[in-house]
């Protein structure tokens, strides 16, 4: 938004954005100027906007785009996860979602994390979890619940950002996986919903002490 020191247009862009998509997390770069940008970018009390000095953007850019996306659906499932499921395997879990736009394929995907297919397989349900090919479709599926809640996305949107053939291929997996439509799903609450019928799917409890947290 290289208006946004000199104008209201970036202003309004951002808030634009964060309107659109509310969850989505922002890398903003500032370079040195109009010493009110910060004040004007505080007083839109945008969420999840990161600001990055260009002069650090080599140094910085990765953990500003990783603050950014702290509460992004990786991070929100992995905090679920993390009370009933290894470690070992919740970085595999986490290795998926953040992995979600690269369209690994179930042999892809366990290259990544050093193993063979079957062997991946073994050790993922050793864990309660399902097999790699269905853990990346349930990873799509947990994306989808998050973007449908967006007033920014819809059904169409969401089934090519996830490289779904048609909506049609979209809505029959979020069927088969969830029961629902991508309308029921966004009513149900959204990532929240989906993310319940991953964990009761696979006898995944949160023990009794532990609040589950609005992840929606």
């Amino acid at each position: 938004l290289p208006t946004l020191a000199g104008s209201r247009s970036g202003e309004l862009a951002l808030a634009e954005l964060r309107e659109g998509f509310p969850r989505l997390g922002l890398v903003l770069l500032a370079g040195p100027g109009n010493p009110l940008t910060l004040f004007r970018l505080g007083r839109l009390g945008v969420p999840n906007l990161v600001l990055l000095s260009v002069d650090r953007l080599e140094l910085e850019l990765p953990r500003a785009v990783t603050r950014a996306c702290r509460r992004g659906v990786a991070a929100r499932v992995a905090s679920e996860l993390g009370a009933t499921v290894p470690r070992r395997e919740l970085r595999v879990v986490r290795m998926a979602l953040e992995a979600v736009h690269k369209r690994w394929s179930a042999e892809d995907f366990a290259a990544e994390v050093g193993l063979s297919r079957p062997f991946l397989s073994e050790r993922l349900k050793g864990a309660g979890l399902p097999s790699a090919g269905h853990l990346l479709v349930w990873v799509r599926l947990l994306h989808a619940g998050a973007w449908l809640a967006e007033p920014a996305r819809s059904g169409e949107s969401v089934a090519r950002q996830l490289d779904y053939a048609n909506g049609s291929v979209f809505r029959r997996a979020l069927r088969n996986y969830t029961g629902a439509t991508p309308t029921e799903v966004v009513a149900r609450g959204g990532l929240t919903f989906v993310l319940q019928c991953f964990l009761e799917r696979h006898g995944l409890r949160v023990p009794a002490g532990r609040r589950r947290g609005s992840v929606a």
